[in-house]
C-alpha cells in the first residue's frame, strides 16, 4: 500500500513544531484558569440580588438627549400600529378557508375564466389553415 500511495502521491513527510516555552507556559496558565472558572457555579439571581441593582446607574453614560427620549417615546407609541393589517390578514385566511360553492358548468361560467381575444386569435388561425389547405 505505501508503494502505490507514494507512486500515486509522491512520499511523504512529517514536520514537527516545539513552542516556545514562554508561549506554552502562558497557554497552560490560560487552559487551567478556565478549567477553573468552568467548575464555578452559577450565581443565582433572587429578587434581592435584582433589589441591590435597582438604583444602579453605571456612571459612564450620557444622559439622554431630549430628541433621544422622544423618538424612545415614538417607538413605544407604535405598539400595536400593525393590529389592523394583522386582523384584515386574519379575516382574509379565515375567508379563504371556507369551502369552494361548486358552479353550474354553462358558457357564461367558463366565458369568465377566457382572455376575449381568443376568438379573435382562432378565428384568424383557421382562416389560415383554410387558406392554406385550399
Amino acid at each position: 500500500m505505501g508503494s502505490l500511495c507514494s507512486s500515486l502521491f509522491g512520499s511523504s513527510a512529517s514536520t514537527s513544531y516545539t513552542p516556545d516555552p514562554t508561549v506554552k507556559g502562558a497557554v497552560t496558565d490560560i487552559l487551567n484558569r478556565a478549567a477553573t472558572q468552568s467548575n464555578q457555579p452559577y450565581p443565582q439571581y433572587t429578587p434581592a440580588t435584582a433589589a441591590q441593582y435597582q438604583n444602579y446607574n453605571a456612571g459612564l453614560l450620557a444622559p439622554l438627549t431630549p430628541d433621544q427620549a422622544q423618538a424612545g417615546q415614538s417607538i413605544a407609541g407604535l405598539q400595536g400600529g400593525t393590529q389592523p393589517a394583522f386582523q384584515q390578514a386574519y379575516s382574509m385566511v379565515q375567508n379563504a378557508a371556507q369551502p369552494l360553492q361548486m358552479q353550474q358548468y354553462n358558457q357564461g361560467n367558463i366565458d369568465q375564466y377566457m382572455n376575449p381575444y381568443l376568438n379573435d386569435v382562432v378565428r384568424s388561425a383557421v382562416a389560415n389553415i383554410n387558406q392554406t389547405n385550399a
